[in-house]
């Protein structure tokens, strides 16, 4: 079994969102200074594998961006999600143990998985640390590797919806603070509370935590002109 996220530094990245009508493509700041800085972002118009990976080769080709650090989202309806109890292990027995914790909700074999996982925030209610655990074919998987490295860039980490909100700069510079992302799409949206916290303890200093919740929403937004 693989793994989905990794991290890395570089001063420019290049961000891709494969979505049903096209491929959604950002390049921003990702060195020390301006980290964050929109540099671009474009969408390309395309339905289907195929077309996709093409619109993708011609657009690192037209804008010389072969070898750019890249991070690409998986499409949701390319993985799943599934919420556990931690399991009582060593850390390098986990991802094993997460493995046999879902085994029977995939409808593949677990060999085949990619899996990773995340924490959950805990509840005033239930201390019990829960795992948001992703799961993937690895075929799957590798069909974005493979379009990706042909397009001549240079694949970094791969991500997934749920948890692009966490990373964004402004959220973790918003001290005791409570921020909304909101993302809509043509039949569907995601709405991002995320509160980060200071915290002062006579033991270990200041540390920041940050709380969060994510809600899908399946809708049909109108915007009407004024």
């Amino acid at each position: 079994m693989g793994s989905l996220f990794s991290s890395t530094r570089r001063d420019k990245q290049i961000g891709l969102d494969f979505q049903p009508g096209g491929v959604a493509v950002v390049q921003v700041q990702s060195g020390r200074k301006q980290t964050g800085r929109l540099l671009h972002s474009e969408y390309l118009p395309s339905v289907g594998q195929q077309a996709q990976a093409l619109a993708l080769r011609n657009w690192v080709s037209e804008n010389r961006q072969q070898k750019t650090s890249c991070v690409c989202l998986l499409a949701d309806d390319d993985y799943d999600v599934y919420q556990i109890e931690e399991p009582k292990v060593e850390a390098t027995e986990l991802k094993q143990a997460l493995g046999w914790c879902i085994k029977d909700l995939i409808d593949y074999d677990v060999d085949s998985a990619v899996i990773d996982s995340y924490p959950m925030p805990l509840s005033s209610k239930n201390n019990t640390q829960q795992l948001s655990v992703v799961s993937a074919h690895e075929t799957v998987v590798g069909a974005y590797v493979e379009c990706i490295k042909a397009a001549g860039l240079k694949l970094t980490a791969i991500d997934v919806h749920d948890l692009v909100g966490k990373y964004l700069d402004c959220i973790q510079k918003g001290e005791n603070q409570t921020r909304v992302l909101l993302s809509l799409a043509e039949n569907e949206g995601a709405l991002l509370i995320a509160t980060y916290r200071l915290t002062a303890t006579a033991q270990t200093g200041t540390y920041g935590t940050l709380d969060y919740v994510y809600r899908s929403m399946q809708a049909t937004v109108s915007i009407q002109p004024p």
